[in-house]
């Protein structure tokens, strides 16, 4: 590469003001320069950059972006890939609908992946059945485990061409699916706490790896959902299976929880909305109105 020539490359990873550049099977370090402040710059981002005599990048322009998510910071994300487990920690319904609360508002497409069925209790069979209404959503809903080797092709082949982010709780087997996916990736994991049943955050950073040509996946830090803020009076909005009832609540505040004439309360008990979905909903409400009384406390 010629000093001060202009080349394209992908954001791979950022730290301590530096950030790790991919183009044309060269990884370049990079730092910002001129206008551009190290906060604008994102993982995944395409950006323009030209090297000095050193060898060192100088990133000097961010190529419009597809789509950005706020957190985990990442740009350009064409796919999420919820991750949950059927045991170990026990699949909680209301986890996947905060998650795709959080989503949603990104307006990027989604896969659940649900990990570690060979831990499949009689209580995960009781939950398995509402899993179809996520695909009646137009949200696949895959099956796998890393310890028997299940489901791997599928998922694979789902990754393949797009850019992905692995999204979930701590503990559900996110970094073991990158680690059998590409297996001399040798990325850090840890067990279950036998006390609180969660996973530690083995995560500390976002980074996007490569796991075959023009395949990318990010493996990001474990969050949480009360970081995104929600005004829970417009919670019902992001609810698509909600929307068509919204017109037939008696009041237009209606939070759809005590109040007479609500068409959302009415749609449940004739069966046009899946039970197991409101019950989510009045108790991420409910915690979200807490949330909101501590805030004056």
């Amino acid at each position: 590469m010629k000093d001060k020539e202009e080349y394209q490359g992908l954001v791979i990873k950022s730290y301590c003001g530096y950030f790790l550049v991919h183009c044309n099977e060269v990884i370049y370090r990079c730092r910002v320069r001129g206008t551009i402040d190290t906060k604008e710059v994102l993982v995944g981002d395409y950006v323009k950059f030209s090297i000095t005599e050193n060898d060192e990048g100088i990133i000097k322009g961010i190529v419009s972006r597809v789509s950005s998510l706020k957190k985990p910071p990442v740009a350009n994300i064409n796919q999420v890939i919820l991750v949950f487990s059927a045991d170990e920690p026990l699949l909680d319904l209301a986890e996947i609908d905060k998650f795709l609360l959080i989503i949603q508002q990104e307006q990027v497409p989604i896969v659940i992946c649900i990990n570690k069925i060979d831990l499949a209790s009689p209580q995960f069979e009781e939950i398995k059945g509402n899993l179809n209404f996520y695909d009646k959503m137009g949200i696949p809903v895959l099956y796998a485990s890393t310890a028997e080797k299940k489901g791997i092709e599928e998922l694979s082949s789902k990754l393949a061409g797009h850019i992905s982010i692995f999204m979930g709780p701590s503990g559900v087997g996110k970094t073991s699916l990158l680690n059998i996916i590409k297996n001399d990736l040798c990325l850090k994991v840890s067990k279950v706490s036998e006390k609180i049943k969660r996973g530690k955050h083995t995560t500390r950073f976002v980074e996007l790896i490569m796991i075959a040509p023009d395949t990318w996946v990010v493996d990001s830090p474990g969050f949480s959902f009360y970081s995104h803020k929600l005004d829970p009076a417009h919670l019902a909005l992001f609810y698509p299976d909600f929307q068509e009832y919204l017109e037939n609540c008696k009041f237009a505040d209606c939070f759809h929880v005590q109040e007479p004439r609500c068409g959302i309360k009415a749609a449940v008990a004739e069966g046009e909305i899946a039970q197991f979905r409101y019950a989510n909903y009045c108790k991420i409400l409910q915690s979200l109105v807490e949330l909101e009384r501590n805030k004056y406390r």
